[in-house]
């Protein structure tokens, strides 16, 4: 009998849970779905019989695996066989509820402060860069409609925000400033101007003053990219409508000051297309 298990921490591996599994009855196989180079947070493992099935369920689910509780309980998937071509095109939902899961747990990886030991430091960046990793490759991958949406609905755009406003400056790593450069010109309209409702521009502006020019060039890259949402929603002769939100953080200023410096041919051309857009 297959048994879901929810809740795993992407580092959870088939062979963990097959011992733990194996504890309680005999273990016929063990699956966890791997998305770029990393777990979905679920997985399935089948017993020899329902009477271990249930024994797992009593003991395991609950419990605390690598940091997480995992849930376990039979799998909703197991008349499959029966039911594919009614139900081909449906997703599980224990796959969509892992899946938001998974999302979740990014957002609020990109939402833990750096502090700490130096080591400590070291181990939330490097947590924060693998996330960054998977979003771009789900992204890629999905085309983009899907990805998108989850990131928005679990608050990942809320994460990357947090960090390019609080982050000391020169703690921010391009892998984290990449990613979300790369969200933006993936969006609709209506995506960039929930974006713009986040208040992004604060934390999007001290990336200009990065000592890192691809991670200066990010910051106005995206915010080019938001800017552009707005004027696509504006009559040609009226006031861009995020106008006053760059003159009340100097936005203005600090664009045009990246504009003299002439770091490198993008940084020039992207800080002048982003005032054109304001005027």
């Amino acid at each position: 009998m297959k048994l879901y298990v929810g809740n795993l921490n992407y580092k959870t591996s088939e062979e963990q849970l097959r011992q733990l599994f194996a504890s309680i009855g005999s273990v016929i196989s063990v699956l966890i779905p791997i998305q770029s180079g990393r777990g979905r947070g679920y997985g399935f493992v089948t017993m020899e019989d329902e009477e271990s099935a249930n024994k797992c369920i009593l003991k395991l689910d609950g419990i605390e695996v690598d940091g997480r509780n995992i849930h376990v309980e039979i799998s909703k998937n197991q008349n499959r066989g029966k039911k594919i071509a009614v139900n081909r095109a449906k997703i599980e939902t224990n796959e969509l509820f892992a899946d938001y899961a998974l999302y979740a747990k990014i957002a609020l990886d990109l939402k833990i402060p750096l502090d700490g030991t130096d080591e400590q430091k070291k181990q939330i960046l490097n947590e924060q860069e693998i996330d960054c990793e998977f979003l771009i490759n789900t992204i890629k991958d999905k085309k983009c409609d899907e990805g998108r949406k989850k990131v928005f609905e679990a608050g990942i755009i809320e994460g990357f925000l947090y960090i390019f406003e609080n982050r000391e400056i020169n703690q921010t790593s391009r892998k984290i400033t990449f990613t979300f450069s790369n969200l933006t010109p993936s969006c609709n309209n209506e995506e960039l101007l929930l974006i713009f409702a986040k208040n992004p521009f604060p934390g999007l502006l001290r990336l200009l003053e990065h000592s890192d020019v691809d991670i200066v060039n990010d910051g106005i890259c995206s915010i080019y990219n938001i800017l552009n949402a707005g004027l696509n929603t504006t009559p040609v002769d009226s006031l861009h409508p995020h106008y006053d939100e760059m003159l009340k953080y100097g936005g203005i200023e600090k664009i045009f000051n990246l504009f003299k410096k002439n770091l490198n041919k993008f940084s020039r051309d992207h800080s002048a297309l982003t005032i054109g857009q304001l005027f």
